[in-house]
């Protein structure tokens, strides 16, 4: 598969997931765990027991306990990266304006050689 064809449709999946299913899902209709001890589970005839009250998992009403552990909510909340912060410090102007310095004569001063300048006598 194209790798732009990929993309789109990367893009695509995660625009229809982020902003339709997660708004709209009904919260605690998929939870992370039973809230219910392994043995007592296992006792129950386990996870492929039909259900006793005759309800099947479409017919589930979530519980207030049940949106407390709600799965998508969990995964979109993990799902999601947070806001980034911008650290760049804002630009800033000058504090303030020097008045233009005006040019003045150089000064020079005589200042008195620490030698004389005379080279050692030429040996011939």
């Amino acid at each position: 598969m194209p790798r732009r064809l990929t993309v789109i449709l990367l893009l695509v999946y995660q625009a229809a997931f982020l902003n339709v299913f997660i708004p709209a899902h009904t919260r605690g209709q998929f939870t992370l765990d039973d809230r219910e001890p392994s043995a007592a589970r296992l006792s129950s005839g386990g996870c492929c027991a039909p259900h006793s009250s005759g309800r099947t998992p479409a017919d589930h009403t979530p519980t207030p306990a049940d949106r407390s552990n709600c799965a998508v909510c969990f995964l979109a909340a993990h799902y999601t990266p947070p806001p980034v912060t911008e650290l760049r410090p804002e630009p800033h102007g000058f504090a303030h304006l020097l008045p233009p310095v005006g040019v003045q004569a150089p000064v020079t001063l005589a200042l008195p050689l620490p030698y004389h300048g005379r080279a050692p006598p030429a040996g011939a």
